[in-house]
């Protein structure tokens, strides 16, 4: 009914399977209210780097058939702001706070972990890969490693099998297939950005199925989920958890009553 997140030198126990995406719910508890998050094996935040960001300029979301791309410019105040503001309501959320982090370089990463070194509130570290650059990816992902706390590697569903089980070597604590980035013409602009919805459900089955067995660290089905049915015969397959994204704007009530479970131990 659980799997762990380890580093070698850390380790937390994630107790359900079911967890969210990173920039659908906030930074900590602002949704409370809306989502159980009861429900969840783990929360994981919205996207934080070391320097503030800022939002995008021009259109942040297009609908196309059965996906929508969002390009948001993944805003946030900056990990000592992010800190400040939110460590005491994630210390009383009960369960276990994944931080998603973002970096342009090793440098970068390396002042995250340095940072997070002290931050009792956070258990293990999300790191957002783009996946255009393996080396680049690597290099930034090594840092990651280098801390107490487990790190997670996001990689979009489109990454190849080789590079996945590279980041695991380096000491990914589990792999997560995150959404892939696309490109659309809205208004006569081109707009670049993450890609979510259900029409993303067949290539994320696929990818999950290739790799599930390959991997000895857990496997997180992270994009495109929109279906109980399809969550549920993943896990049964061998995943260890799911992340949920859009759908807990939609129709997130599917997943909850009653929330989903899973017999994997991993």
């Amino acid at each position: 009914m659980s799997f762990i997140l380890s580093s070698g030198k850390q380790e937390v126990r994630i107790r359900r399977p079911m967890m969210n995406s990173a920039g659908m719910l906030g930074f900590s508890d602002e949704l409370r209210n809306v989502i159980d998050l009861g429900a969840f094996g783990a929360f994981i935040t919205n996207p934080v780097s070391l320097h503030g960001r800022n939002p995008a300029h021009g259109p942040r979301l297009v609908e196309h058939q059965h996906t929508v791309l969002l390009h948001t410019g993944l805003p946030n105040p900056g990990l000592a702001r992010v800190l400040e503001l939110h460590q005491t309501r994630w210390s009383r959320m009960q369960l276990p706070v994944i931080l998603h982090v973002i970096a342009n370089d090793r440098d970068e990463m390396t002042s995250i972990v340095d940072r997070l070194e002290a931050a009792d509130a956070v258990h293990a570290l999300e790191v957002g890969l783009q996946n255009e650059d393996h080396e680049h990816d690597c290099r930034i992902f090594t840092a990651a490693c280098t801390g107490m706390l487990p790190a997670i590697a996001r990689v979009p569903i489109t990454t190849p099998i080789d590079h996945a089980l590279r980041l695991e070597q380096i000491g990914a604590a589990a792999i997560v297939l995150g959404p892939p980035r696309g490109t659309l013409i809205h208004d006569g602009e081109i707009v670049s950005g993450r890609l979510y919805g259900p029409g993303l459900q067949a290539q994320l089955m696929h990818a999950c199925l290739r790799l599930i067995g390959m991997l000895k660290c857990p496997l997180i089905a992270g994009s495109g989920l929109f279906s109980r049915a399809s969550a549920e015969q993943l896990l049964a397959a061998g995943i260890a958890g799911i992340q949920l994204d859009t759908v807990l704007w939609t129709d997130p009530g599917s997943f909850f009553d009653p929330p989903l479970s899973s017999s994997q131990e991993v």
